[in-house]
């Protein structure tokens, strides 16, 4: 259970982050439908599913095979965590670097996620660093079904606030201490991994 409630509490805060994800959003909000948006949102969390699958696969490999690995790849995993921690404080402003697509919006929302370094990164961490090598596949898949559906669910949750009047404003002024929040959870998550 306490992996579980690390797993979720640390993608949570990770999904409400700005980044790559939350601009295709946004520019689909402000540019397009409701419903365009909510279809983006859709491909991210396929594509978020996507990462998990290939993290959970990959891992299972290496804890079949090569055990020795996976306990040398786990400390490095919570110290990239560590890292993202530290420069969430060094971060003010979501990228604005995503390309609108004339292809579909699902489409759009699975190629933004899928070609962000940082989405896959982090799955991968996020698994190598709190996964028990015990973890049976089964559970594995739960996890990855709760990210994916968990990432649909908050940005489409972004996508009715996005489209509603007046709210983008107010909501710009939070964005640097969501980086903030997100930099002290993972951080102090990273430390009491360390201490497992």
């Amino acid at each position: 259970m306490t992996e579980f409630l690390l797993i979720a509490s640390i993608h949570l805060v990770a999904v409400i982050s700005p980044g790559p994800d939350f601009a295709v959003v946004l520019r689909q909000s402000l540019s397009s439908t409701r419903r365009a948006s909510i279809f983006t949102a859709l491909g991210i969390a396929t594509s978020e599913f996507f990462h998990c699958l290939y993290s959970i696969f990959g891992m299972e490999l290496i804890m079949r095979y090569q055990e020795n690995i996976f306990l040398v790849l786990k400390p490095i995993a919570i110290l990239y965590l560590m890292y993202l921690g530290i420069s969430s404080f060094f971060t003010d402003r979501p990228s604005e670097t995503v390309t609108r697509s004339s292809s579909k919006n699902f489409t759009l929302g699975f190629m933004t996620n899928l070609l962000n370094l940082q989405a896959s990164t982090f799955t991968v961490t996020l698994f190598f660093a709190i996964v028990s090598i015990d973890t049976p596949l089964s559970i594995l898949i739960l996890y990855a079904v709760f990210i994916a559906v968990s990432t649909f669910m908050w940005f489409a949750f972004l996508s009715l606030l996005l489209t509603s009047k007046g709210f983008l404003y107010k909501f710009n002024n939070f964005i640097p201490w969501i980086y903030k929040f997100t930099g002290i959870v993972f951080i102090i998550s990273s430390f009491y991994l360390l201490t497992l």
